[in-house]
């Protein structure tokens, strides 16, 4: 469950996202090696876990912010919100007030390098056909998977220290996102558990809110 944080300020003047993401293009049926791996955990090391920016990731619970345990702290979580929020983050604002509530938020291209994203070349008439592959699964795909709940599992962690294991023996193949759906899928049992929970909690906050009001 990730933790939401939202900042009071006066709406500034337009909105800007990076689009950009992921680690390059590669041709169909690439190999992928050691070299790849190497440079892909060193750039994330330098371009995000190394930056203020890295702190956010904490607030998305799941695998990723278990990667960004590596870099980074609760005290580097509770440093506050950078200026950037308003280029990246996400505004709720009512349409008539004079102030917003902004949420921190990454930048696709972050989530992407965070968790180590390619587009292969699979086109055969069409040169703009592409899929994804990546070392890691992104937020949405870990989100669909039975390992997703309330916290950060025994079980989650053996997951993610397998997967380090596979590098550790040299096995350097990232993951389709199809793929990676079907290996976060263990036990559809304990995805619908968690699902009960949302739905009962929802349902205890929507009453309470429901009786301020009234």
């Amino acid at each position: 469950m990730s933790a939401s944080r939202v900042l009071l300020s006066r709406c500034p003047k337009g909105f800007k996202a990076d689009t950009s993401s992921g680690l390059g293009i590669r041709p169909d049926n690439y190999e992928f090696g050691e070299d790849e791996y190497n440079v892909y955990t060193a750039l994330c090391d330098l371009r995000f876990l190394h930056t203020p920016r890295a702190r956010i990731v904490l607030q998305y619970g799941g695998v990723i912010a278990r990667l960004g345990r590596s870099q980074v702290s609760d005290d580097d979580f509770f440093t506050g919100f950078g200026e950037d929020i308003y280029d990246v983050g996400d505004c709720l604002w009512d349409g008539t007030s004079g102030f917003a509530y902004w949420h921190d938020k990454l930048s696709d291209h972050e989530i992407d390098l965070l968790c180590g994203v390619y587009h292969v070349d699979t086109s055969i008439t069409d040169p703009e056909q592409t899929s994804t592959v990546s070392w890691w699964p992104k937020p949405h795909v870990w989100a669909r998977g039975s390992l997703d709940g309330a916290w950060w599992t025994l079980q989650c962690d053996d997951w993610f220290q397998r997967r380090l294991d596979q590098f550790e023996r040299g096995v350097y193949k990232p993951t389709r996102q199809s793929q990676w759906r079907h290996n976060l899928k263990f036990r559809k049992e304990v995805k619908q558990c968690w699902d009960g929970y949302e739905r009962v909690a929802e349902s205890i906050v929507l009453s309470m809110t429901d009786g301020s009001r009234s």
